[in-house]
């Protein structure tokens, strides 16, 4: 601990003066005792830290665990999976970053499952931006990661440019005002609105449209400018302004998808200020009462759990509405009493669970679960269920 401190005030007094954010450790699932590890750490730069920069760590897919310890001021991921980004979201009011959602492979080779083509990384790119992610960009070809070296031939590839697309249209926006938008069909959306006497205004609507085909989008009755951008290139293409508590349409083309921005462009002019924290984050509760949750946990049905032996999870709809017609699913465990904080197992509706290995762990042990479940309007449930963890 002492060899710790004294590295730590070293690194801050060397590095705090520059442009840095503090990412603890990498991979801190990994660590034996990464939780306690890690409050050590972040508590340290906290304290030492004279310009606090962002604070928070690697992880192997969501950092969110280590949140509620008080040293971390953004939540960081490694994961394309929307099931944690997009319910995660509802449930954190922190500033979430996904650091590794893909790495674009334009010629260089793939050496990890999460090396894709650029179209791929172009969809999860957006995706991430629809669950209320920052992104980074990565190129197989210019990470320098593991035994991969750097190829100045990749600094220009596609997906490159598309990330230009992407950071220019989004610094044409109010980016940290943006929230997740429900109340769409045919795409996945953030807004811009703002809370008036008679009702609320609506500002700014930007629709990823994944699989091109019809959207509906319902709004705020305004006056609206309204265009289709391709991701791939930037062109826009402008349509006729309306007015309207609903809009419908199809992108120009259905080769490839399309993002849909409708905005009030005069009245976003109007917005003079930059401050940062410009409105109040309200949260929404959380349902925890079984009986008001749409779904119930179907399997596994046994009350014991072998963690030698992945068990099958599944998770069925109790009733069928229209707010269930979309539904995402994230799994969460812990051991009580490990102070491992929670562990995501699961997404999705199915699947088998990943409950991770600790050394040191007594069997028989006690595995809490908690199943939350989002609809299409964003509503979150949650569900629990308590297991007999064996080897």
């Amino acid at each position: 601990r002492e060899l710790r401190d004294r590295y730590i005030r070293y690194v801050v007094a060397r590095y705090a003066g520059m442009h840095i954010t503090w990412q603890g450790v990498q991979e801190f699932e990994e660590y034996e005792n990464g939780r306690t590890l890690l409050k050590e750490i972040g508590e340290l730069l906290k304290k030492l830290d004279p310009y606090q920069h962002p604070r928070s760590t690697h992880t192997v897919e969501t950092s969110s665990p280590l949140y509620g310890d008080g040293w971390m001021d953004h939540i960081l991921y490694q994961s394309s999976d929307d099931n944690v980004g997009a319910i995660e979201h509802q449930l954190y009011a922190a500033p979430f970053v996904n650091s590794e959602f893909a790495y674009e492979d334009s010629g260089a080779g793939r050496t990890h499952p999460h090396h894709v083509d650029t179209n791929e990384f172009r969809r999860r790119l957006w995706n991430s931006s629809m669950d209320g992610q920052y992104p980074y960009f990565g190129n197989t070809g210019t990470y320098g990661g593991g035994k991969s070296g750097v190829e100045p031939q990749y600094l220009d590839s596609p997906g490159a440019k598309q990330m230009t697309v992407w950071f220019d249209f989004f610094s044409r926006t109010r980016h940290w005002e943006l929230e997740p938008y429900f109340d769409v069909d045919g795409g996945r959306a953030l807004a811009l609105e703002r809370p008036r006497d008679e009702g609320v205004e609506g500002i700014e609507y930007i629709v990823y449209v994944e699989k091109a085909g019809p959207v509906e989008i319902v709004l705020p009755k305004h006056s609206y400018d309204i265009a289709w951008i391709n991701p791939i290139d930037g062109q826009v293409t402008k349509l006729k302004g309306f007015k309207a508590e609903r809009w419908s349409g199809e992108p120009p083309s259905k080769d490839h998808d399309w993002v849909l921005h409708i905005s009030r462009e005069g009245r976003k002019e109007g917005l003079r200020s930059y401050k940062f924290e410009s409105r109040a984050i309200v949260m929404q509760e959380v349902e925890q009462n079984p009986k008001r949750a749409p779904f119930e946990i179907a399997s596994p049905a046994d009350d014991t759990l072998s963690i030698s032996k992945p068990a099958a999870y599944e998770a069925k709809l109790t009733r069928e509405t229209r707010a269930t017609r979309s539904m995402m699913y994230l799994w969460t465990a812990e051991v009580p009493g490990e102070e491992q904080s929670v562990r995501v197992i699961g997404t999705g509706a199915k699947g088998a669970f990943r409950i991770p290995k600790r050394p040191g762990r007594v069997f028989p042990s006690t595995l809490a679960v908690r199943l939350y479940g989002m609809n299409a309007n964003g509503k979150v449930y949650s569900v629990f269920r308590v297991w007999k963890l064996i080897e």
